[in-house]
């Protein structure tokens, strides 16, 4: 065996061309290390190219409401290598509060030479929110509980309130403050658990 080493006659940077049903030929130089005994051949190659995996990054921001299908969830723009798509854009999120997997695609531009690669990712659904009207006029006498606080919001069909802890002192007089809860009767909303002043008055 003649030491020495390979090298394309062209360069190590010549670009290998494109996908192809058949070989690509590239010519490859043998170089001996006693080059004043051996010459250096050169023989063609053929060289069978296959897709290369483009260099992409899955998102793992992605987010959604409740209610809706992943044609909503907001993807990473398309640029000029290649865009994003579901897998089934018709497919139904997760349950608000939850974060839920599905197939994402990563479709190139160009298809000859480059795999279209599919992952699984997370979406996010966020809580909806709504306009609350929160009381401004609650009234309590002293040594009340917030059970007794008078002028609360009858319940409906939007949802209801509710103290943390109805059996707490209201407290001494003047404006108290207390947290009250509004709940929602559907879970695709977030349960809102403010501070809201009480104004304790004095028995006569």
């Amino acid at each position: 065996e003649i030491p020495g080493s390979f090298s394309w006659t062209t360069g190590n940077d010549t670009p290998v061309g494109e996908v192809n049903d058949s070989p690509v030929t590239h010519n490859l130089t043998f170089t001996p290390v006693d080059d004043e005994t051996y010459t250096s051949p050169d023989r063609d190659i053929q060289v069978m190219i296959s897709k290369a995996n483009p260099d992409v990054t899955f998102p793992t921001d992605l987010e959604a409401m409740p209610n809706q299908t992943l044609a909503d969830a907001e993807l990473p723009a398309a640029d000029a290598n290649g865009a994003f798509e579901w897998a089934d854009d018709s497919e139904s999120v997760a349950a608000a509060g939850t974060t839920g997997q599905h197939s994402l695609k990563y479709v190139p531009t160009d298809t000859n030479n480059y795999n279209e690669l599919t992952q699984n990712v997370d979406v996010k659904v966020n809580y909806l929110t709504a306009e609350i009207a929160w009381p401004t006029d609650l009234e309590a006498d002293y040594d009340q509980t917030l059970a007794d606080v008078a002028n609360m919001p009858a319940d409906d069909a939007t949802g209801g309130f509710s103290w943390a802890d109805g059996t707490v002192k209201v407290g001494n007089a003047g404006p108290q403050k207390h947290e009250l809860t509004y709940t929602y009767p559907h879970t695709d909303y977030v349960v809102v658990k403010p501070e809201r002043p009480v104004l304790v008055t004095t028995i006569a």
